[in-house]
């Protein structure tokens, strides 16, 4: 049984009686679930667990529901440990709490470049999960509100993505000098920045790296990018790969030009190839200056590799 799923068994057999028991109208006034990307998929931790949010700071409560559910919920579930006491286990939050334990922020940013900081697998964690009780919709509300990316940010993160991707070309050139190995090594780089595209061109935010394939697989209308991606990843040369991301990334092109999001005529080459430098520049030259300015002196270029090294507060 996945994680999401016995976490919900386990809050609605154990874990609402006795959040109904400390006082009347506790139980309307809380949302429970697991918000965290990891917990959609199987929790390779073997823990039950979730967590409990308020929305008004009342820290004498907070510690009434806390307390009341370390001694009462049982310490194993079907098997799996019933973990309290950190972050990581049975946990009641503010939500303002948690907002700044996964993104280092207590509320939404008003400009582009406080979103440009953040990485994108922070925003993932806090906007996916699973919620079992949302009586008066304020988890979903409360997550609605950060579930944005100012479009300068997305134009911010396609040039660097489309930058990045140029670069594929020397990996024929390292295939060339018959050196399989760095070919191996740099082609995994080139997949991961396909399937960002991908989120990006799907206006979703993507997770870190160990979500990454089957969060991918759960995106819509993505089926034949994600077998393409797939195929990369499982072809027994670099070449093979390479082919495999040229057509994921043409297909990514055109949905995007589908959904309007670039014009036609841009990103061919005159042989009909993908041309990510002309999209790359395209999306640059749709910033505003005083964005693309600030930007470049306060966001990392290389945005996909920040995402592993900015991303350590995700639980």
């Amino acid at each position: 049984m996945k994680s999401a799923n016995l976490s919900k068994e386990l809050f609605e057999s154990e874990g609402k009686q006795i959040i109904e028991k400390i006082g009347p109208g506790v139980l309307q006034n809380i949302s429970v679930g697991l918000i965290n990307g990891e917990h959609i998929f199987d929790d390779p931790s073997q823990i039950a667990k979730f967590q409990v949010f308020m929305f008004e700071q009342d820290e004498n409560l907070q510690n009434k529901i806390s307390d009341a559910l370390e001694t009462r919920l049982p310490k194993t579930y079907k098997g799996r440990n019933v973990p309290f006491s950190d972050e990581n286990g049975v946990y009641v939050w503010f939500w303002p709490d948690f907002t700044e334990y996964i993104l280092g922020l207590r509320r939404r940013p008003i400009d582009p470049i406080s979103y440009a900081k953040v990485s994108e697998a922070q925003f993932y964690a806090l906007l996916s999960g699973t919620i079992f009780w949302d009586p008066s919709y304020e988890l979903q509300r409360a997550q609605l509100q950060w579930d944005h990316m100012p479009q300068e940010v997305w134009y911010w993160r396609h040039h660097w993505i489309f930058r990045n991707l140029e670069n594929r070309k020397l990996v024929r050139l390292v295939i060339e000098d018959d050196d399989k190995l760095t070919a191996k090594m740099m082609i995994s780089r080139y997949i991961e920045w396909t399937i960002r595209l991908s989120f990006l061109a799907a206006r979703k935010y993507s997770p870190r790296r160990s979500l990454l394939l089957e969060a991918h697989s759960q995106l819509q209308k993505t089926e034949e990018i994600h077998q393409l991606i797939t195929s990369a990843i499982e072809s027994h040369s670099a070449e093979g790969a390479l082919e495999k991301i040229e057509k994921a990334i043409m297909a990514i092109r055109l949905k995007m030009i589908e959904k309007k999001y670039l014009p036609e005529n841009i990103g061919l080459d005159e042989n009909g190839n993908t041309d990510c430098l002309a999209m790359s520049e395209y999306f640059l030259s749709a910033m505003p200056g005083d964005f693309r300015k600030q930007a470049s002196r306060v966001c990392p270029v290389d945005l996909l590799g920040s995402l592993e090294q900015r991303a350590k507060n995700t639980p």
